[in-house]
């Protein structure tokens, strides 16, 4: 019966009083760097488009700032702030959750929150030992854990561990299902939401309770292709958008395609087809069911239909991993004068961004990097933050912001964080300066005199090897070589040497010796063909003994991750190119860089991973084509082959 108060349109009112203590019952979505492709091409993009502006034009929730963030369209640091702190509750445990997972989807970090408070270490102290917060539901326990992996709380803290062990335990044996109440009937929004959050913290799709959960989420499938709340209430079954958004979340965070023939119906349609249908054409919102109208939920339901349509699922981003939930906030640099802390600033305003390019340099090497959109020199720290998973913290003095921790790295004494562009340091605070299209900013930890590497180097500096000995360069790259590289340039008339230095980045590229031994392997005349030689000789270069036999995901901290790691780092220019090119840390955990990695691995080979399964993006998890890449790389290059 409360489910169905709670989701039900015709107790709407008592939907609006939950709704006002809880936050949301049901609330989340996933990563720009998280999309899966759907099997069967359906345009969303129009849908995508209005639902965003519909969203842009009504009042901030923590579910709308987690879309509009999924959709490359977050709203200003100053609204979010506001909105957050008037949403957030620290007197239950699911008051503290939407405002945390719309936090991390932000790139900030929950434990400097705008109020001044720790919200995970407050969410923590929910925590009793067995389960999170109130111990008849099991909704709180469900977001809890969403909460705290987005936070980046490992895999092995207490709570974490503790609370999945208790959805686990929780889970419907007679269905596969969960209840939004503890010991209750199982409906598909709490079910897609517990598999979304056991995913996120260490199950895999391949679990017994995943496999018995996507059955639950089957049955309730209606002949229109769309979802139903509870398939067996008093109260009917017609499709609603709610469940078809979450559903989707759901199938899509199991990589699994929502519009395969395995979630279709027989007369072909899905749950795509079903959300689709539900939008109000002339405002862009998604109406409950079709014909309801707008009511005062629709921001709500809009935003879960917009984070499904762009194949997100939760956590909508997660930031740099700790070790447990309590961690300290960093002191103020000692030649700064004191002042109170702010939360992360995207600074800016509503000005346009412009493209550049950037790299983070820390004391003993680069952080990240890439390309991103930014207004001044400080709003790029975002980019690095919600891409490479690096935190950064900002302070203000008089009008000024002030950068005192990136990563791990606070300013202390004579040294702290600093930015150039385009080689040149300004006159002006990062803040206040404003970007040009195109151009190259480097923040670097030093005490004024520039960063360690050069400063005109390129964000996208490369590493390679094809032989014995490898130089690192940014104008140019050396390649010493044994033999003979038998390329065929049919397909692109240019020189193999030219040829080369497009794959590694350079400007200019200087082959000694002959060039490269490809064994047994013939290029075929491209460029991806090119790549793929380079990558199999760094293999057997580095005698790769590593098998992979289970699938990882974003999320994950295991020795299988370190060793994923440990490979995707035989050739951090073609893999963590994306990311500057900088070796990717072997810390167990899979984060955000090395998804990018694995995205960028999978694109290089992608008619083995992606065609063969009608996809033609890589979308970060490990699956059965994936490991046969990985794996059959690892056995060539133990057995001494290409």
């Amino acid at each position: 019966m409360k489910k169905k108060l709670l989701l039900g349109k015709n107790n709407f009112g008592t939907i609006l009083a939950i709704m006002a203590v809880a936050l949301g019952v049901f609330a989340t979505g996933a990563l720009p760097r998280q999309s899966r492709a759907m099997s069967a091409p359906i345009n969303t993009a129009p849908a995508v488009a209005s639902a965003t502006a519909y969203l842009q034009s009504k009042p901030l929730n923590p579910w709308s700032i987690m879309a509009l963030a999924a959709a490359g369209s977050p709203a200003s640091t100053s609204s979010v702030a506001s909105a957050l702190a008037a949403s957030a509750s620290t007197s239950t445990a699911i008051g503290l959750e939407a405002p945390i997972l719309a936090m991390t989807a932000m790139g900030e970090d929950p434990r400097q929150a705008a109020d001044g408070e720790n919200w995970v270490s407050d969410l923590g102290n929910f925590y009793d030992g067995t389960q999170i917060g109130d111990t008849s539901t099991l909704n709180d326990d469900i977001f809890g854990l969403l909460a705290l992996t987005s936070a980046g709380v490992s895999s092995t803290d207490p709570v974490v561990s503790g609370t999945r062990a208790f959805l686990l335990n929780n889970q419907n044996a007679s269905d596969g299902g969960w209840a939004y109440n503890t010991g209750g009937t199982s409906d598909t929004n709490t079910t897609a939401a517990a598999i979304m959050a056991l995913l996120a913290s260490g199950s895999q799709a391949s679990d017994t309770a995943m496999v018995h959960a996507a059955a639950y989420l089957k049955s309730a499938q209606n002949t229109d292709g769309g979802f139903t709340y509870d398939p067996t209430s008093q109260w009917g079954t017609s499709t609603d958008a709610s469940s078809d958004s979450w559903i989707i979340s759901a199938i899509t965070a199991l990589a699994e395609s929502p519009t395969s023939s395995a979630w279709s119906t027989p007369s072909s349609t899905n749950a795509v087809d079903s959300l689709l249908s539900m939008q109000e054409a002339s405002s862009g919102l998604f109406q409950y069911q079709p014909g309801s109208g707008q009511d005062s939920f629709s921001p709500i339901t809009t935003s879960y239909a917009l984070l499904a349509l762009l194949g997100k699922f939760l956590p909508v981003g997660i930031i740099a991993p700790t070790a447990t939930i309590a961690t300290t906030t960093p002191s103020a640099p000692t030649s700064a004068p004191a002042a109170a802390t702010t939360t992360i600033s995207y600074g800016g305003g509503g000005a346009s961004t412009v493209q550049v390019s950037y790299r983070i340099e820390g004391p003993s090497g680069d952080l990240c990097g890439g390309d991103g959109s930014a207004v001044t020199a400080i709003d790029i720290l975002a980019d690095a933050s919600s891409f490479c998973g690096i935190t950064y913290h900002v302070q203000q003095y008089n009008s000024e912001a002030y950068v005192d921790r990136i990563d791990t790295f606070s300013a202390a004494g004579a040294n702290g964080w600093l930015y150039l562009v385009d080689g040149v340091k300004p006159s002006v605070g990062a803040g206040d300066y404003k970007l040009k299209a195109s151009d190259v900013v480097i923040w670097y930890f030093g005490s004024g005199n520039g960063p360690t590497p050069a400063t005109n180097s390129s964000p996208s500096g490369t590493s390679a090897s094809g032989g014995s000995t490898s130089t690192n360069a940014t104008t140019s790259t050396t390649i010493t070589a044994t033999t003979t590289l038998q390329f065929a340039t049919s397909t692109n008339a240019i020189s193999t040497s030219t040829l080369i230095g497009q794959v590694l980045g350079a400007s200019t590229t200087t082959v000694v010796g002959t060039s490269i031994d490809t064994g047994s392997t013939s290029a075929s005349g491209s460029l991806q063909t090119l790549e793929q030689t380079l990558m199999t000789l760094e293999f057997r270069a580095n005698n790769c003994t590593f098998q992979f036999n289970k699938n990882l995901r974003r999320g994950m901290d295991n020795s299988d991750v370190k060793n994923l790691q440990t490979v995707l780092d035989y050739v951090p220019t073609f893999v963590a190119g994306g990311i500057g090119g900088a070796a990717l840390p072997t810390t167990g955990y899979f984060g955000n860089a090395t998804e990018a990695a694995v995205i960028a691995f999978q694109d290089m080979w992608n008619d083995k991973i992606l065609a063969p399964n009608g996809m033609t993006t890589g979308n970060g998890f490990v699956g059965a084509a994936t490991r046969a890449v990985l794996n059959n790389l690892c056995t060539q290059s133990s057995n001494g082959k290409n």
